[in-house]
């Protein structure tokens, strides 16, 4: 059977048999591997260039969508304005796809499809289930439900010391907004509330400091550069690690990320990898754990 042929940008969603094997082979202009990630079984490369690779359609199963990943074969990055092709094979020929163009640049690791089982057949879909990018914060949430570790983040209302001091830190701010809303996003959880304090009556530029108390319902978390005193909510303190440490006492519980982390948060291009994951698993692991339960972390 002939294939189609599907032009990256131009196609939404594809339904391929649930039966027999997917084969799938990458064909790019600079070396790179195929990866294919939350497969109930270990997929098989077809190959020693590893840029093909093959494993049962059963291995997708309902509710762990497979992602589908052109890896740069040299470490680094894909070059400026670089595509690659992708041939889909399932059910030995019975059905299969050939994807022009998908762009990769600038990605260590690029997503270029995905595949999810419904209603009794596998649905394909580009990049990240209909989004060629994902965010810091996506990305994240993807990599970590295809190794079977889904975040479920649960922090409800994030608020935002706005005192002088916070001015410098703005940038930092902003990051880990965005990081917040999207993964909350891609995990499907309800949006985070967003709300700036209010010092001495001042939504901007209040004097005093900023000491919420902890929600009533939900969790509520406070970006500010210093630790909260005991009786407040949880803090994410993006200020100078050492003196937030030599000025906190038994306060409230909060989390310093570190300079890894940080990196990561403030990256402008999309070449996340394994390190990505390594340098934000404290922050992960610390959105998602149950209200005022965290300890203050240095790091």
């Amino acid at each position: 059977m002939m294939p189609d042929i599907l032009q990256s940008g131009q196609w939404e969603t594809r339904t391929v048999s649930p039966r027999g094997a997917v084969e799938l082979s990458l064909v790019s202009p600079v070396p790179a591997r195929l990866e294919a990630l939350g497969t109930a079984t270990r997929p098989k490369h077809l190959g020693a260039s590893r840029d093909a690779l093959a494993f049962p359609a059963s291995a997708v199963v309902s509710g762990r969508p497979v992602s589908v990943r052109a890896v740069c074969g040299d470490d680094g990055v894909f070059p400026g304005d670089c595509t690659v092709d992708l041939a889909v094979d399932c059910d030995q020929g019975a059905q299969s796809l050939i994807i022009r163009g998908i762009p990769v640049a600038g990605h260590s690791s690029a997503p270029l499809l995905q595949l999810d089982r419904q209603d009794g057949v596998i649905t394909v879909r580009p990049g990240e289930g209909g989004n060629a990018t994902l965010g810091l914060g996506g990305w994240l949430a993807r990599r970590s439900q295809e190794a079977g570790q889904a975040l479920a983040p649960t922090i409800t209302e994030l608020v935002v010391d706005t005192s002088p001091s916070m001015r410098h830190h703005q940038e930092r701010v902003e990051a880990l907004t965005r990081f917040l809303s999207d993964l909350y996003t891609t995990v499907g959880a309800p949006p985070l509330r967003l709300t700036r304090a209010s010092i001495n009556g001042a939504d901007r530029d209040g004097v005093g400091a900023v000491a919420p108390g902890p929600a009533p319902q939900g969790r509520r978390v406070v970006i500010t550069d210093l630790p909260l005193e005991a009786g407040a909510a949880e803090s994410i303190v993006i200020g100078d690690p050492t003196l937030a440490q030599a000025l906190h006492g038994p306060g409230a519980p909060f989390l310093i990320p570190d300079q890894d982390a940080w990196h990561e948060l403030l990256r402008r291009d999309p070449a996340f990898t394994s390190h990505s994951l390594e340098a934000l698993a404290a922050l992960a692991a610390w959105i998602c754990q149950p209200s005022q339960q965290s300890m203050g972390v240095a790091r």
